[in-house]
């Protein structure tokens, strides 16, 4: 899987950040000149592992396809309503009353997942922050063609930067 990892990761992509004026924050870094463990936004953590970058699709492809190979079954389309934990398995209680045990338990439930109280000590709600997330992607050839785009949004050595805006 590890292969797997290395071959759906970006290579060469940049990062920046930005606040909503243009102004930069924080210029262009390149993922592979991170230190170990370093992620977006706060300092490194020395030891960690080390950052990579995949598209979603293709890494929940990547561990379904690892899933299927170990014969891992995966319920889905159920309403979990708790987690809870034993002294040797994780587990869950779904809306139509099924109470199963595993040996790991993937919390994808969302925001306002059940699985906080059960990590966090309580529920935690979301709280409105003022800010908002837009994101999106083209294939360069259609969005360099316009001019804008190709002025404020161009490649570095070739290679795709990912840009943040805050506030």
């Amino acid at each position: 899987m590890a292969k797997e990892l290395a071959q759906i990761s970006m290579k060469g992509m940049f990062m920046e950040y930005h606040k909503h004026t243009g102004e930069t924050v924080i210029p262009a870094l390149s993922y592979a000149d991170l230190p170990r463990g370093a992620g977006p936004p706060g300092p490194p953590k020395a030891g960690g592992p080390p950052m990579l970058l995949q598209l979603r699709s293709l890494f929940h492809s990547m561990l379904w396809a690892q899933l299927q190979r170990l014969g891992i079954e995966v319920v889905c389309n159920k309403r979990t309503v708790e987690y809870f934990e034993t002294e040797n398995h994780g587990g869950v209680v779904t809306s139509d009353g099924d109470r199963t045990e595993a040996d790991i338990v993937i919390a994808a439930d969302g925001i306002g997942s059940k699985a906080q109280s059960l990590v966090m000590g309580e529920q935690v709600r979301g709280m409105y922050s003022g800010h908002s997330v837009f994101r999106t992607a083209y294939p360069s050839e259609f969005a360099f063609q316009d001019p804008i785009v190709r002025e404020n949004f161009h490649l570095i050595d070739e290679r795709p930067v990912l840009r943040a805006f805050y506030g």
